[in-house]
């Protein structure tokens, strides 16, 4: 452990929570911004698991630190620059999220369309 590491911050799952904690948010609030299962958030900073490489960008980016600092530690000191991340940070968050809804309903739609389809084929043949 490096000279100035706080015993706190010596895991990803320290360093997330902590992380986490300085940018104001609770265990549930990340998860939300995130799309994900609270239990999820609470499973990575036990050490339970970590996430993929595409959500530790996010968590990163939501937390205002960066991922190599999460997964490696810098000095065992959280960077000075971690904060709350600004409006335009949630706002992308926000697009995201409404752009998986969107996915979801399309394909839902596709998948009626073709029911609906295939039945009138039954009806009509």
């Amino acid at each position: 452990m490096a000279r100035n590491a706080s015993p706190s911050l010596t895991g990803f799952g320290a360093r997330l929570a902590e992380s986490r904690k300085r940018a104001g948010y609770s265990a549930a609030e990340l998860s939300r911004l995130l799309g994900i299962n609270a239990h999820t958030v609470s499973a990575w900073e036990k050490g339970q698991s970590e996430p993929r490489s595409n959500r530790l960008l996010m968590v990163a980016g939501v937390l205002g630190v960066s991922a190599g600092w999460l997964i490696e530690g810098d000095g065992g000191t959280l960077p000075s620059g971690a904060r709350r991340p600004g409006e335009m940070a949630e706002l992308r968050l926000r697009l995201e999220n409404a752009r998986r809804t969107l996915e979801s309903l399309s394909d839902m739609l596709e998948s009626a369309e073709e029911a609906l389809e295939a039945l009138e084929r039954k009806i009509d043949g």
